[in-house]
């Protein structure tokens, strides 16, 4: 039997899960944060703002869930907004913070994760499809010494993965003189998927680290 895993990236509704960021969405989500009562301070040098935009896509609006990390000298600090929709319509949001806020040493783990500089999806695109080995499809013929035929080819061969969980993220950092943006889609699934990309790793780890703070389970959205 020839094993194969289909990979196809499944949106499963008319409101698409982030595929890429652009000048639109970081319009979009400006617009979200003044919604959510966030507002920038003044950063110094080595100071941040970090925003983790959460979207299902089988619910209404622009994102459901956002994690901000504001990183002040030695100070860590970090909210999550829990948003809610009337379709399109933004109705109004929750905030919370965790029982206890997270160390110097967390912030540190998300800057060797490269939470501030990770790639886009779409940059590292080769590295989740590669491309595949041309096939040789053509069969071959052997007619043995007591005339029977015997008809052989190579087997078909290749990896391919559903996904079917539907959840985008995308991260905005805000520095000092420094903005750095990236999304990924079903970021979770891919990185059990594809183990060998660095990048998919280190987004997985940031997502369960971030939701680990507030008891969130990573897996349910």
């Amino acid at each position: 039997m020839v094993k194969r895993i289909l990979i196809l990236l499944l949106l499963l509704c008319n409101l698409p899960v982030w595929a890429a960021v652009d000048s639109v969405h970081t319009e979009r989500f400006s617009r979200l944060a003044q919604q959510l009562n966030i507002r920038q301070s003044k950063l110094k040098q080595g100071e941040y703002q970090v925003r983790v935009w959460e979207k299902v896509a089988l619910a209404y609006g622009d994102a459901q869930k956002l994690y901000v990390i504001d990183k002040k000298r030695k100070n860590v600090k970090l909210m999550k907004y829990t948003m809610s929709w009337n379709k399109q319509i933004f109705k109004g949001f929750t905030r919370s913070k965790p029982k206890q806020q997270p160390d110097e040493p967390f912030w540190q783990e998300m800057v060797q994760l490269d939470l501030l500089t990770l790639p886009d999806k779409d940059q590292i695109r080769e590295k989740i499809f590669p491309k595949q080995k041309p096939r040789d499809y053509s069969s071959r013929v052997k007619v043995n010494s007591d005339s029977t035929v015997v008809v052989t080819a190579q087997k078909a061969q290749g990896s391919h993965l559903i996904m079917g969980d539907g959840v985008g993220y995308i991260v905005e950092v805000l520095g000092k003189d420094y903005f750095h943006t990236y999304s990924y889609s079903n970021p979770l699934s891919y990185a059990k998927a594809r183990p060998e990309v660095d990048e998919l790793q280190k987004i997985a780890v940031i997502l369960f680290k971030i939701k680990g703070v507030f008891g969130d389970d990573p897996l349910r959205y």
